[in-house]
């Protein structure tokens, strides 16, 4: 994935502002000069033609989906155009290598589900789950958009051939068959989701190397647990891995309900879990409605930003030096001097002409 060139235009509509993301999944914060709004965009090298049909099949209502708005190519490079959403990615909640609780990692994970299991009932496979496409909205409980829909593919239809394709996924998070190179299939976006959740559950992000090892396993605290048992049926082979997002949040809410029974969901939830927005700062040449005048320069930016302290700057500095012509009236003296000058020098060339 590329990413791209700030000020790059895509279909005379979409602009690109500043990067909010680094590699490996790069992100761009991009200016929509139609709608008239800032949105996250992603550039994908060599994207397949039908991207932009595969993209249409999403309902725009997809709950936990950050349903994209606009897929635009050009010369084989698609930039997939979503939501700028208020938060934080996973990677960067995760990023202190703190582990999340038990109860807002089960709750993150129902809603991962959620978020697949609509794209898994219109035929699509998502590919490339890691902890930078899972979005947390700013706010203090868990709500999940999940992004990085610019990877999806058509979901093999059961019996068809098998044969090996492009590995297509995020190291670390894909499963052996995925990681093989087999067709697309929904199950092995079910494993990437376990992965997830071991990952928020140790704070320790998966090893690119793991699937040559035989994949994630259960963290030690969790074996012979419900939350273990759960997360055994998601890192489980191909065949006898949970079947679909829907069974996963159906045990997933079976594991719930026994942890509710234990302490209560008073006692489990009694801590804030507190996402902040970290969005970065807009580039000293935009505003928040967008691209500032083309006639206002970068030194009358960082004036209005930073102006001058109130009050004039003294004629004659008590120094002796030469007077800063600063502050309202210093600016008019400037102005009679520069006037003076210009009509002395009309009246010389006139004379000159005589």
């Amino acid at each position: 994935m590329l990413v791209g060139t700030m000020g790059d235009v895509f279909a005379e509509r979409y602009e690109l502002v500043d990067a909010l993301a680094g590699p490996p999944t790069p992100l761009n914060r991009v200016w929509d000069a139609r709608d008239r709004v800032y949105r996250v965009g992603r550039l994908i090298e060599d994207a397949p033609e039908d991207l932009a049909e595969l993209l249409g099949r999403i309902p725009r209502a997809g709950a936990h989906l950050a349903v994209p708005v606009g897929c635009c190519t050009d010369h084989g490079t698609a930039l997939v155009v979503g939501p700028l959403v208020p938060g934080q990615l996973l990677a960067d909640r995760m990023a202190d290598h703190e582990p999340i609780d038990v109860d807002n990692a089960l709750e993150i994970t129902d809603q991962v589900l959620a978020a697949l299991g609509v794209l898994h009932g219109v035929g699509l496979v998502h590919r490339a789950l890691g902890d930078r496409v899972v979005v947390l909205r700013a706010g203090r409980r868990p709500h999940v958009l999940l992004g990085g829909l610019g990877g999806v593919a058509e979901a093999a239809t059961p019996g068809s051939a098998r044969g090996v394709g492009p590995v297509v996924g995020v190291p670390g998070y894909m499963s052996l068959e995925a990681f093989s190179g087999a067709a697309p299939e929904p199950v092995q976006d079910l494993y990437s989701v376990g992965v997830l959740l071991v990952q928020m559950l140790t704070g320790r992000r998966p090893s690119a190397g793991a699937v040559a090892r035989g994949g994630a396993e259960v963290p030690a605290r969790h074996r012979g647990t419900p939350v273990g048992d759960f997360l055994s049926h998601l890192l489980a082979t191909a065949a006898s891995r949970t079947p679909s997002a829907s069974a996963a949040r159906a045990e997933l809410a079976a594991v719930r309900a026994a942890l509710n029974a234990q302490e209560g969901p008073a006692v489990r939830f009694a801590a804030p879990f507190v996402v902040e927005d970290l969005t970065p700062d807009l580039p000293p040449d935009w505003g928040v409605g967008g691209p500032l005048p083309a006639r206002v320069s970068e030194h009358m930016v960082r004036v209005i930003r930073d102006p001058e302290p109130a009050g004039d700057v003294p004629a004659v500095p008590s120094s002796g030096e030469p007077a800063v012509v600063g502050g309202r009236r210093g600016r008019r003296a400037l102005l009679v001097v520069l006037a003076c000058a210009l009509v002395a020098a009309v009246v010389v060339g006139a004379r000159l002409l005589l």
